[in-house]
């Protein structure tokens, strides 16, 4: 199977594009335990930390997350020019509010850790969807103090549970070596390379649901 091309400058097919005033879905509140993968719409991560669905209150703490690591994990591999495009292409409220709306971006958030308006703290998000027929992983980031404590796993495990069973895809620049190592810890394998004109090749990977499922209860250090 070939993965899907993320189109450059538009949102992938299927994905709704916003219009005037929005009614986003609220987030479900079904408890689930860490190690069960399959169980339900919000699962805890340790002390303190959840993940569940996106609602429209979360649209600035999902913004934030990709506007501040996006540049962390990605700055020397394409540069400050492409990074600043890239920021104005995808981590805008216009081009995160359709994932919202479709009910396909989730959100890890800290409850011990409160924002200024006094909602937990949204310290990672993930947003996929249906490409050409094909599920992908289209973002997946947590912020730089909270790496490294389990939180990205939940994000991944929380979105398999959603797609079933079912390949998925996601893709990195080459040279991303903490996406690649992260990616091959859940069971992904290279599918792919995407060559980019004056960038780094986007190293496709594939998970199978035959070979992801050994070591889909994990939690990689």
């Amino acid at each position: 199977m070939t993965a899907p091309q993320q189109p450059e400058f538009r949102q992938p097919s299927g994905w709704l594009e916003p219009t005037g005033d929005i009614e986003l879905p609220q987030g479900d509140a079904q408890h689930a335990r860490d190690e069960q993968p399959h169980g339900g719409e919000l699962a805890q991560v340790g002390s303190g930390i959840q993940v569940r669905l996106a609602d429209g209150n979360d649209l600035e703490g999902v913004v934030a997350v990709g506007r501040t690591t996006w540049p962390i994990t990605v700055g020397e591999l394409y540069g400050p020019d492409l990074v600043e495009l890239f920021l104005a292409k995808w981590w805008t409220n216009d081009a995160t509010i359709p994932a919202i709306r479709a009910g396909r971006t989730l959100v890890a958030e800290s409850l011990d850790h409160l924002d200024e308006k006094g909602r937990p703290q949204i310290v990672g998000m993930a947003a996929y969807g249906a490409h050409e027929g094909t599920q992908v992983i289209w973002k997946l980031y947590v912020l730089p103090d909270w790496q490294g404590h389990g939180v990205g796993g939940m994000l991944l495990r929380a979105v398999l549970a959603r797609i079933g069973d079912q390949p998925i895809y996601m893709s990195f620049a080459d040279g991303n070596r903490s996406a690649g190592d992260f990616a091959r810890a859940y069971g992904f394998v290279e599918d792919h390379r995407e060559e980019q004109t004056d960038m780094p090749d986007l190293v496709w990977m594939r998970r199978d649901p035959a070979i992801g499922s050994v070591v889909l209860r994990g939690r990689p250090r």
